[in-house]
């Protein structure tokens, strides 16, 4: 009898396995917030399903909504109805926290696959709390901010991007469906075989492990390209990428068509979100992005010897990559840093001294290893805008003239930036640094163990003055042509604090407008150029390449050389105009030096 029992047992659990609903996760942008809606702490916010959205789920139910908060709720409901001023089925959330919030629904709401819906909730909290994601849709951000129900996503100039908001569908079978968010325009190196690259979100009941797309290039033949070994889990997305075997792409930019053809080895089930459009933008020479550093430290802060040495192991290192600020606010506001901005750095990085925050993004330890580790990754990333900045004293030696100089290398659906600046003051003297670590109780600290208590060393990267620290609205124009400068010019006052005019360097960083994070940034000497002479070749005997009046000196070179701007048109060497330039010599002594002018 016991026997007989267990097999029903397992007959019973597998008749129950062999029943389960399939489910996946519908919406329009991916999992990652880049921004809020609005700064008001409560709202209704919304998406709509339209009816020939609906119609290839028809017969599945909704029974949860994955709602994405930038901070926490003190209430969350959240809804399903087919219109707005009366809702069809609703849950509530007990606790919701910043991220991503699964709430269940008290009924199931039917997909009749003919009818268009609205998937929504409404949140109260204590701060901005409606997270969207860096993805534009005309049905995904319908919100009543206190006004009344808008579509936000396309009323007013400036349309909003989505929301974080998905509905889990549930029936007994669902489309496998891999949505291509956006195709991203890539960079290459002329002569290397080019890459694709795609945000896709899995909308289907299972992982995603391969994707194959099909592709074409400026119009041509179309071609079919296999992704590696990939993981995307059900509701989630990643950014996958695909080698085209072209290798002799021109230089320039090129027009990408791409369309998702299979998912798992399988045809993907539907078509009409399938495709997207891109651009591969082919340079002989590709940047990567600097490191930019902010670190919060102090001459009384003992223990702050370790910010000291890891920024010096990186200059020494790294000189044309990293790019680093010490904002002294240790003991408050003092003298040594610019109040407000200092203020600023404490916030972003809400820890202990000494602290640092990378491109704006976390909060690390300023030591060396820490951030060359950090380097060693960011650098293999083409930054969407490469950066360089050139500064001068003004004429009456009051102020710093400024000139960033922006070349956008990647195109980016809703991307705006803007820029920032910041000056900073090398071997300032008359103060005494703390040091914890004299006489060795806490080890070795590149050399601080053998000084005293107190050690008189000139302090370097000293933040000074700012301009727009935040970002400067409009500084960066929202339509723009690949591979042509943007210049952007500013005047910083110099403080009375600074002690050497001679020792000041201008910082020029561009930031997301979206996120608030760093995406590249430069620094210059006053009087120098951050491009100036960065070798891209590892000959360090090659010969001294500058700019003069407009026209390439190279110093005791006996060889051809040849002037390129970024995107590979050859120029005349004379009445260059500013910019960025790819240097080659093709002497018996070869070079390729990156210069600006």
């Amino acid at each position: 009898m016991k026997r007989l029992s267990l097999i029903l047992m397992a007959v019973l659990m597998s008749v129950t396995v062999a029943l389960a609903d399939q489910y996946c996760f519908f919406g329009y942008g991916t999992t990652t917030q880049t921004g809020v809606l609005t700064e008001n702490t409560s709202a209704k916010c919304a998406i709509y399903i339209p009816a020939e959205v609906a119609s290839r789920y028809k017969g599945c139910y909704i029974n949860k909504v994955r709602v994405g908060l930038a901070s926490r709720s003190t209430t969350l409901k959240v809804f399903i109805t087919k219109d707005l001023n009366s809702y069809d089925v609703t849950g509530t959330s007990d606790a919701a926290y910043s991220g991503t919030n699964d709430v269940q629904t008290t009924e199931k709401f039917q997909i009749s696959g003919e009818e268009g819906f609205y998937v929504g909730y409404e949140v109260t909290g204590t701060a901005p709390i409606v997270a969207v994601s860096n993805v534009y849709n005309e049905n995904g951000c319908w919100a009543d901010l206190g006004d009344g129900w808008k579509n936000y996503a396309a009323e007013g100039e400036t349309k909003s991007p989505v929301l974080c908001l998905d509905a889990r569908i549930s029936g007994e079978k669902v489309p496998l469906d891999a949505c291509l968010i956006s195709a991203n325009s890539t960079v290459s190196t002329v002569g290397e075989p080019a890459t694709l690259s795609a945000t896709v979100k899995n909308q289907c009941y299972t992982k995603i492990t391969k994707l194959s797309v099909a592709y074409s290039i400026d119009g041509g033949e179309e071609k079919t390209a296999e992704s590696g070994k990939i993981s995307i889990l059900t509701g989630k997305d990643a950014v996958v990428t695909f080698t085209a075997p072209e290798a002799n792409l021109a230089l320039g930019v090129h027009d990408v068509k791409m369309r998702i053809l299979q998912v798992n080895g399988k045809d993907d089930e539907v078509a009409d979100n399938n495709s997207g459009e891109s651009l591969i933008n082919v340079l002989q020479f590709v940047p990567g992005k600097r490191l930019f550093v902010e670190e919060q430290t102090g001459i009384d802060c003992g223990f702050c010897p370790r910010g000291i040495v890891g920024f010096q192991y990186m200059s020494e290192k790294y000189p044309s990559q990293f790019v680093g600020v010490a904002v002294h606010c240790y003991d408050g506001n003092g003298p040594l840093a610019p109040s407000d901005y200092a203020d600023f750095v404490r916030n972003l990085i809400n820890g202990g001294f000494p602290g640092s925050t990378v491109m704006r993004q976390n909060s690390t330890s300023p030591s060396g290893d820490n951030l060359e580790a950090i380097l060693k990754n960011l650098s293999k990333i083409t930054p969407e805008m490469h950066i360089d900045v050139e500064s001068k004293l003004s004429a009456d030696e009051k102020s710093v003239d400024v000139t960033a100089m922006v070349t956008p290398l990647i195109k980016k659906a809703g991307a705006r930036y803007k820029l920032g600046f910041i000056l900073t003051e090398d071997n300032v003297t008359g103060y005494s640094q703390a040091n914890y670590f004299s006489g060795g109780s806490y080890g070795e600290m590149g050399g601080w163990e053998n000084k005293g208590g107190y050690v008189s060393d000139p302090l370097q990267h000293v933040a000074r003055a700012t301009f727009g620290y935040e970002g400067i609205e409009g500084s960066i124009p929202t339509e723009f042509n690949l591979n042509e400068v943007i210049n952007y010019n500013v005047q910083i006052p110099i403080p009375s604090t600074v002690q050497n005019k001679k020792n000041l360097n201008a910082i020029a960083i561009l930031i997301d407008s979206l996120t608030g994070y760093v995406d590249n940034a430069a620094e210059a000497h006053v009087g120098a150029n951050s491009a100036d002479c960065i070798e891209t070749t590892e000959n360090a005997a090659s010969p001294v390449v500058r700019i003069q009046n407009g026209n390439l000196v190279v110093d005791g070179y006996n060889g051809n050389v040849k002037v390129y701007t970024l995107d590979g048109t050859q120029v005349a060497p004379t009445s260059l105009s500013h910019g960025i330039y790819v240097v080659k010599g093709e002497g018996a002594q070869q070079f390729v030096k990156r210069i600006a002018y």
